[in-house]
């Protein structure tokens, strides 16, 4: 709204009192009328007006990390405490990034030299002790970036700071004189003893200890505790200054004995103000930085790990989905459904849609004997979810996306999805229901059904092995329909499985639902023999049944932790990037709230980016380094491809802002056709309402209904006939689309609908 107050106030800050264009007017006109002239200077200092701007823009670049200018880091403090002292959590620094950071704390980075003689004395007090060769580093700095003499700013600086010897007389470090009673304090020895000499540091005998006395009275720290040990609080201040180091280098540089270093270390480890670990990438043994420090350290990388990325439109997503997913990629072999796999693993979907919608969507053609190859080399295998719902994964890896809970709990997250040749339009939001199986012929007094926990013990023992439906009869000494419909129950629970997918197909066409046996037909042995194969048409014969191994709970926090990258990374692959709306489809492990953390600690170690990577989406996003090379890349604008509306790549149900308009409910009767960012085909309840974003001329249009083509004709379990009733809400029989549809399908109407069926 042009005139909400805020919205107008927000304008007159910021062109009245900021920019005070007014009287940027007056000075332009000055200037142009010659009454005032602008000079440019170069100074060693800034002006009065500046001094301060100068100061607060040298404070923010030598301590710059992500925190956004005006605001505070979104990232929690207490994560990048958490990081920085949590070994197994915490990334390995690059030695450049720890370089670089050294030389901006000690000031040697280029513009960061004092400029002075006085700023030199002041950092020479703050430093407390610079070891000699640090000392030589800060001059050579000072007359690059001022062309300052050394020689000069130590006649200036006169015998306000000093330098001590080894006993080889060799120079060990540079402090000032004010600073040599607290050192020798710290330290442990006689002022008077030991020897300090002035600038230019070339004198071969000791001032004396009056000479040394300081020059003003040393005050203590506010923060420094009066009664701690000198030697911690000094070895404290100097790590300040540093990144990771090795143990014992301030030793070397203080002449100090390492084993008193290593007990003020252990000291600050154990008040928590120092890190000592392998720190630095490569590093073969302990090292120690100061924790302020160190997490200063993980922010910069974390900053500098973000690329520079402008956001896509949100209409970019599903293309950007597609292509990450292989959609319409053309692959047609075995490794292409191995690949398509790879990208839906611990995919809790229908199972009625796996063959119909999901696989020939990203396959052409898709042929079953393809999964029933992969399911046959042993590694592969599917397991239930919910109600008619299933997911494949690794043997090993099922744990990680659904644990199996109790046979008779309530399993979490499960749907019911609608059954074969269901055409309800309904949600599949829900849970699956408890129930128990009647086991042999209960007594009058013992009525109570067998729960679906006894009946797993009694057909599966603890020792495993796999058993064909007639072994599992024998074993349960129950009628075949109540032994269909206990181990469907346990095959949604999560826990049995079969060795192949005959069985899901067999459950699919008759709805997973086991006929009762009926008396056959009084005629010959032909009728019996059909009425047998129809009975047995419900039963799941095919394959061999075993018990999924329980899986333990997870162990240590460590254990827990590496479990959940292990998710974080699997819906990476899945989806290339992540946020609230797109997990809430996932099983619950695998949702936003559980991972949300994890993915943080993964940006942190630099194996994800953070940012706003499509216009659209509330609230934070991370994506692979993988798919932020594909969007940079840039995505196929001219890309077709179709795909269920309960498709994992479906935008249906995100209520993305600027996204594709007039989508579908996310339905699994409905399909959506795409050309690059553009909604051109939507299909409801099995192509029984067609709404086409394109003339009846346009050149694609065939290319655009191909996915009713594969409707007819995929291999599992195609369609006998579409009936289109409309097209773009008017009657289909005389739809100017017609002529297209006569020319593509073998169409016969009916009244005002036309029945497409498969053209030979």
């Amino acid at each position: 709204f042009d005139d909400f107050p805020i919205v107008l106030e927000a304008w007159r800050t910021c062109l009245q009192d900021e920019f005070d264009l007014d009287n940027l007017r007056r000075v332009l006109d000055e200037l142009e009328q010659g009454r005032i002239a602008v000079r440019e200077v170069t100074t060693s200092s800034p002006s009065p007006f500046a001094s301060h701007m100068g100061w607060k823009r040298t404070n923010e670049l030598m301590y710059e990390d992500d925190a956004p200018l005006g605001a505070p880091s979104r990232l929690r403090a207490d994560l990048i405490h958490e990081v920085a002292r949590s070994s197994h959590l915490r990334p390995r620094l690059a030695p450049e990034l720890i370089e670089r950071f050294r030389r901006k704390l000690q000031r040697t980075w280029p513009g960061y030299a004092p400029r002075s003689a006085a700023e030199l004395l002041d950092w020479v007090v703050e430093r407390v002790a610079i070891p000699w060769p640090e000392w030589e580093e800060l001059l050579a700095a000072i007359a690059r970036d001022h062309a300052l003499e050394g020689d000069a700013l130590l006649a200036e600086l006169g015998s306000k700071v000093v330098a001590t010897r080894q006993a080889s007389g060799a120079l060990r470090f540079v402090c000032a004189r004010e600073s040599v009673p607290r050192l020798a304090a710290a330290l442990g020895f006689d002022p008077q003893a030991r020897a300090f000499v002035p600038p230019p540091f070339d004198r071969a005998l000791a001032t004396s200890a009056a000479a040394l006395a300081p020059s003003r009275p040393v005050e203590a720290s506010p923060d420094e505790d009066p009664a701690g040990d000198p030697l911690v609080e000094l070895v404290g201040e100097l790590l300040r200054f540093h990144g990771p180091i090795r143990p014992g280098a301030l030793a070397d540089a203080l002449g100090l004995d390492s084993a008193r270093e290593g007990e003020a270390i252990e000291a600050l480890a154990e008040a928590d103000r120092v890190v000592v670990d392998e720190l630095t990438d490569g590093a073969v043994g302990p090292e120690v930085c100061d924790a302020e420090n160190l997490e200063r350290l993980l922010r910069i990388a974390r900053a500098e790990a973000r690329p520079a990325f402008e956001a896509l439109p949100a209409a970019s997503l599903p293309l950007f989905l597609a292509a990450w997913q292989g959609l319409a990629s053309g692959g047609a072999g075995i490794d292409d459904l191995r690949g398509a796999l790879d990208r839906l693993f611990g995919l809790a979907a229908p199972a009625s849609l796996w063959e119909t919608d999901l696989l020939p969507a990203r396959l052409d053609p898709y042929h079953p004997a393809w999964l029933d190859a992969l399911l046959a080399e042993g590694e592969l295998g599917w397991f239930g979810c919910g109600e008619q719902r299933l997911a494949f994964a690794i043997a090993d890896d099922r744990a990680l996306v659904m644990p199996p809970p109790a046979v008779d709990e309530k399993v979490p997250g499960a749907a019911p999805a609608p059954g074969a040749g269901d055409e309800a339009e309904g949600d599949d939001d829900g849970a699956a229901a408890v129930s128990t199986v009647q086991v042999g012929t209960p007594r009058a007094e013992d009525t109570a059904p067998e729960s679906d926990e006894l009946v797993l013990a009694r057909l599966f023992p603890a020792g495993g092995g796999r058993f064909s439906f007639d072994e599992l009869l024998a074993r349960a000494r129950i009628g075949s329909a109540e032994l269909s419909r206990a181990v469907w129950r346990l095959v949604w629970r999560g826990a049995v499985s079969n060795d192949g997918f005959a069985a899901v197909r067999r459950g699919l066409e008759s709805g997973f639902k086991a006929a009762e046996a009926s008396p056959g037909p009084a005629a010959g042995r032909r009728s019996r023999r059909l009425g047998f194969e129809r009975w047995k048409g419900t039963r799941p014969f095919a394959g061999n049944w075993f018990r999924l191994a329980a899986t333990e709970p997870d162990g240590d926090a460590l254990d827990r932790e590496e479990d959940n990258r292990a998710r974080a990374r699997l819906v990476l692959d899945r989806y290339g990037v992540v946020f609230r709306e797109l997990l809430e489809r996932e099983l619950p492990c695998l949702r936003w709230g559980p991972l949300f953390r994890t993915l943080r600690l993964m940006e942190l170690s630099g194996e994800v980016v953070a940012g706003r990577f499509f216009d659209g989406v509330a609230g934070l996003q991370f994506a692979s380094h993988a798919a932020v090379r594909t969007m940079r890349d840039g995505l196929a604008e001219d890309r077709v491809w179709w795909l269920n509306a309960a498709d994992p790549a479906s935008p249906c149900g995100l209520a993305l802002g600027g996204g594709p308009a007039e989508l579908p409910r996310r339905l699994p009767t409905s399909h959506l056709v795409f050309h690059g960012t553009r909604v051109v085909v939507v299909s409801e309840r099995r192509g029984k309402a067609l709404t086409v974003h394109a003339g009846p001329e346009h050149p694609r249009l065939p290319e655009y209904l191909g996915f009713l083509k594969v409707m007819l004709t995929r291999q599992a379990r195609p369609m006998r006939a579409i009936v289109v009733e409309t097209i773009n809400g008017a009657a289909a029989a005389s739809s100017p689309y017609r002529a297209l549809l006569d020319a593509a399908f073998h169409t016969t109407r009916d009244g005002s609908t036309l029945r497409l069926t498969r053209r030979y």
